[in-house]
């Protein structure tokens, strides 16, 4: 009885299901790192805004004079 592991056409259908998994892994990590770098993006404007925000009450802070 032939050992299945050794048939060639076994192994070239393994090889092309890993190289199929693999360009698939590829895929998802590139889009993963787009969507990190948006995510990214996001979270610097929004620091940004808070920033801003938080000067916005600071300077009302103290034109009322530092009541709060």
């Amino acid at each position: 009885m032939p050992n299945k592991h050794n048939n060639p056409c076994i192994q070239d259908s393994r090889l092309t299901k890993l190289e199929t998994v693999l360009e698939q892994v590829k895929e998802d990590n590139e889009d993963f790192q787009e969507s990190l770098k948006e995510h990214r993006k996001s979270i610097e404007e929004n620091t940004i805004a808070i920033k801003e925000q938080v000067a916005t009450w600071n300077t009302i802070k103290l034109m009322l004079g530092g009541c709060f």
